[in-house]
């Protein structure tokens, strides 16, 4: 019996009440894959509601997408307008200092809570912490979402 793809599902809500289904195959990363970082120049702003729910408005993630090619960058990380670490372009951030919790950005820093991201706040694997561009080169860095897990990261 062959074994089933793996998929990852799109499910979009329409101003108009309709809804649209959407799968496409899922290739799961290696275990050990290692993603390189890069932090955008395009910022998000902290008081932006919006950033808080998943919606289809993705032009400053696709701006800070586009500001590296894919041969320097496998994601890219979002600041906001006071120099905080928001998220990346797909994924939620983490921090692992060494204290056995993981830090994650708070909301009010204008972020998506993630689905990863309070899985990992409910199980007290990670907490809340104000993030800048300089904490992230001590510890590791992790980013991640629901769909791939955590990935360990280097910031270039």
């Amino acid at each position: 019996m062959p074994q089933p793809t793996p998929l990852r599902i799109r499910l979009e809500l329409f101003p108009d009440g309709r809804i649209e289904v959407q799968t496409a195959p899922f290739a799961p990363l290696a275990e050990n894959t290692v993603w390189r970082l890069r932090i955008a120049t395009t910022r998000l702003s902290s008081t932006d509601p919006l950033l808080r729910h998943k919606t289809s408005r993705r032009t400053l993630y696709a701006a800070a997408r586009a500001e590296f090619p894919a041969t320097e960058a496998d994601e890219v990380l979002l600041l906001n307008e006071r120099g905080e670490v928001c998220e990346g372009t797909i994924t939620s951030l983490f921090l692992d200092d060494g204290s056995g919790i993981l830090k994650t950005p708070p909301l009010a820093s204008g972020l998506l809570a993630g689905v990863l991201r309070e899985e990992l706040l409910e199980t007290g694997r990670a907490v809340e912490a104000r993030l800048l561009p300089e904490d992230l080169k001590s510890g590791t860095i992790f980013a991640g979402n629901s769909l791939r897990g955590l990935i360990r990261c280097v910031l270039t």
